[in-house]
């Protein structure tokens, strides 16, 4: 398992697409969540995201299992950003 903690906060972005897949991205070193939704934005129009879902989470998570599962308790909301198509 792939789990470590990172010197700034960590977020994760859950990037869904107009048939409502999702795509889980790790969205690392902000300061803060204006910083990560920022990012998490670009991250969207990149890859032709609909909505993203932000949410700070306490460890990098590369373990494949869902970080809302792993620390339910330590998962944050922080907002879902619409994504307009160009």
């Amino acid at each position: 398992m792939c789990i470590y903690k990172s010197d700034k906060q960590v977020y994760e972005a859950d990037c869904i697409d107009a048939q409502g897949d999702v795509r889980v991205m790790e969205v690392l070193e902000c300061d803060s969540d204006e910083e990560a939704m920022h990012l998490a934005a670009r991250y969207g129009r990149r890859y032709h995201t609909a909505v993203v879902k932000l949410q700070r989470v306490p460890y990098v998570n590369m373990s494949g299992a869902p970080s809302l599962e792993l620390w339910p308790d330590q998962v944050k909301f922080i907002g879902e950003i619409p994504i307009d198509a160009d």
